[in-house]
């Protein structure tokens, strides 16, 4: 039987986490820690690019890199000055399904900071000349993708496995068209349909007391309004993988002086009831230098720069990908040693030993993940966000030592086969 996630549970915190739920529906952690004092925060509003209207992929990035650009209140030199003389950090990204948020400072300048971050949350103005900056900044940066040999190959999968026109597919900051597209009034829509209080998680970790930071946080948001936006038909795009039995995608850039293979299929999602079996075989077949794909390919056979795997397990499956830097020369060679390890590992699964390994590091490296405190405000926010039981933070290495050698290659068996793929060659192919 495959190990199941765990759970959202409230009923039982961990120790020293409260957590606050406001009226609006905006969600508080709070973990006191008063070793040093410091106050680490992390954050994140749902939506993401998945909340972009058709045509106007890359609205959501450009919020999310204007955030800090000036509200009605303040400039964004005002803002920067302020970040900048108080020794304050603050930083937004936008992903597919949500924008993230870190923060962090001194003990004394926390109800700084949480006014500073409502501020630019409720407020933000997308002054002319900064909107234009940062078009041009994301426009700048999908030419740099466009030319580089992995995101031509991966970007160009994910159009082919879910449609252009899933949210799931191609990159988050859009196209150079529809990015030229998006006007102020976008930006405002969009802006308004993610930044409510019933999207918002936050947690706060450090020198606080949690009583405390909710009152404050109570008179700076209270007054916000706006429920989750729902994201369900979204999400069910990823479900809508296309059936790609193999298809190969040859995508020439002579220019460069190696290619990229990668090949690409639909994976599972974050709250799977067998994610942590997927976790750990994928580890095992692709996630670090002794792994059994480097190991075939580069270590023995000398084919490669480097082969490795990962996942994009969000809210909805996003792809398993399975990625190798070669010589031009090689490309044939390295692609039909991939594909042989690929099929060996979905056939035979893996084994006692390699399970073992594998265990070894993800339980051993969990404490280095986590040994800052803005590591465990993120840590808190993922769980939040994905809905998953508190005390997984704590619990993780039991449950990854927990799995059985069956429920791994069960786990493989469903989601690691060579079914409704699509391998991609980008760079030199001479």
């Amino acid at each position: 039987m495959l190990a199941k996630s765990p759970q959202q549970s409230e009923s039982a915190l961990p120790s020293g986490l409260s957590l606050f739920h406001l009226e609006n529906g905006f969600q508080l952690l709070v973990r006191e820690s008063h070793e040093n004092p410091t106050v680490s925060l992390s954050g994140s509003v749902s939506g993401g690019s998945l909340l972009d209207a058709e045509g106007k992929r890359g609205a959501s990035v450009m919020v999310t890199n204007l955030l800090l650009r000036g509200t009605h209140k303040h400039s964004w030199q005002e803002i920067a000055r302020e970040l900048e003389d108080r020794g304050m950090m603050l930083t937004f990204r936008s992903g597919r399904e949500n924008v993230s948020l870190a923060a962090r400072c001194l003990t004394e300048d926390t109800e700084k900071l949480l006014s500073l971050l409502a501020e630019v949350l409720r407020y933000p103005s997308f002054p002319p000349e900064q909107v234009e900056l940062v078009r041009k900044a994301i426009d700048q940066s999908i030419l740099r993708s466009e030319d580089e040999t992995f995101d031509r190959a991966y970007y160009t999968g994910r159009d082919l496995l879910y449609g252009e026109v899933s949210a799931y597919a191609g990159r988050t900051s859009g196209t150079h068209e529809s990015l030229a597209s998006i006007t102020t009034d976008d930006l405002f829509a969009t802006h308004g349909l993610a930044f409510r209080p019933g999207n918002t998680i936050l947690a706060v970790v450090g020198d606080v007391r949690p009583e405390q930071v909710r009152q404050q946080v109570e008179e700076l948001l209270g007054d916000w309004q706006g429920k989750a936006t729902p994201l369900e038909r979204f999400i069910a795009t990823a479900q809508e993988a296309r059936a790609l039995s193999g298809r190969r995608v040859e995508l020439p850039m002579p220019h460069k002086s190696n290619a990229t293979l990668v090949a690409m299929r639909p994976g599972l999602s974050r709250t799977s009831s067998d994610y942590y079996a997927a976790l750990l075989a994928n580890y095992i077949f692709g996630g670090d230098f002794m792994s059994r794909l480097n190991e075939r390919l580069r270590v023995q056979e000398g084919l490669t720069y480097g082969a490795y795997s990962f996942m994009n397990a969000g809210l909805g499956a996003g792809p398993w990908n399975l990625v190798a830097q070669v010589a031009p020369g090689q490309v044939d060679a390295a692609e039909e040693l991939l594909l042989a390890e690929w099929e060996r590992f979905a056939q035979d699964g893996v084994s006692q030993e390699e399970l073992a390994r594998g265990k070894a590091f993800l339980t051993g490296n969990h404490p280095v993940r986590l040994h800052t405190p803005l590591a465990l405000a993120g840590a808190l926010t993922d769980v939040a966000f994905y809905r998953l039981d508190y005390g997984l933070i704590e619990e993780f290495p039991a449950v990854i030592d927990a799995l059985s050698l069956e429920e791994v290659n069960t786990a493989i068996r469903k989601h690691f086969t060579r079914k409704r793929y699509v391998i991609l060659i980008a760079g030199s192919l001479a």
